[in-house]
């Protein structure tokens, strides 16, 4: 099936994260609005969330039914983010690693990657730029001699109503000459400590796909539902389930013990040396 338009962020779990974090890209739910945010919950008198949430995909039946796909736990904290892939799923990233979940570390600036075969593949923020900006680059050499992609066209309707418990405004995304298009209904009642995730090195990723990133980071706005259109039919559902506010102690983020830790240098250099 089409998109309305292509993601094309180096790296998918990070992207996923973010368009998870974006679109279905996510948002949350559950606030004093709806009763379920207590006074715990919210960080610095704000309404900075801190607790678990889980991201929920679906296709969409002819018959108006909606099929399950995948569902991505999430656990925010404001100084880490751990998402951790369906059971049994893991996402490739960059190329060299399968993920079956990541840990955010906010303050020591990197990213775990927990692969399939027990190991932790850390990762400074500094590499992960410095990985994006070399696709970046293969990427325009590949792209030089081709056609442009077609625009994308991206506004907000004014459309409004209430999703999660929160009040939402509906945003569509259509690429030019494609008969698909993304409805995102997106909140500003809700703050997520997204850190690192939503600095405009990797932000940037998801703007040259045509999505807002920038601007709804800045703003605090949040996607807490995101709609695939094709043929004016719906077909597919990116939403959020589960939002549970609670506190989440810090272990709960620490790299499991059965883990081996490996620099994302040394894996680099084992996969070479084993080929």
């Amino acid at each position: 099936m089409q998109t309305a338009f292509s993601v094309r962020s180096t790296c998918s779990l990070l992207a996923a994260l973010l368009l998870l974090a974006m679109p279905a890209w996510t948002s949350l739910s559950a606030s004093a609005k709806s009763g379920g945010m207590s006074e715990s919950a919210i960080s610095s008198g704000n309404n900075t969330f801190e607790g678990s949430i889980t991201l929920t995909r679906y296709t969409v039946r002819a018959d108006g039914s909606e099929h399950w796909v995948s569902s991505t736990p999430l656990l925010i904290h404001p100084d880490f983010i751990l998402l951790v892939q369906s059971e049994g799923g893991s996402v490739e990233i960059l190329g060299n690693i399968r993920a079956e979940g990541i840990i955010v570390r906010q303050a020591r600036e990197d990213f775990v990657f927990l692969t399939p075969d027990r190991k932790a593949v850390i990762m400074t923020r500094q590499e992960l730029q410095q990985m994006i900006s070399m696709f970046d680059s293969m990427r325009g050499r590949s792209a030089q001699g081709q056609a442009p992609e077609p625009d994308v066209m991206f506004k907000a309707t004014g459309e409004k109503k209430e999703i999660e418990g929160y009040g939402a405004e509906k945003w569509i995304a259509r690429q030019e000459g494609s008969s698909s298009e993304w409805h995102f209904w997106v909140t500003d009642e809700l703050t997520i400590p997204w850190g690192l995730l939503s600095e405009q090195w990797l932000t940037k990723q998801l703007s040259l796909s045509g999505l807002p990133a920038e601007r709804w980071f800045v703003d605090e706005k949040l996607p807490v539902r995101a709609e695939l259109w094709s043929n004016g039919e719906l077909a597919e559902i990116i939403k959020i389930k589960d939002i549970t506010p609670h506190r989440i102690p810090e272990s709960r983020f620490q790299i499991p013990a059965e883990y081996q830790r490996i620099t994302f240098q040394q894996m680099l250099f084992d996969r070479m040396r084993n080929r």
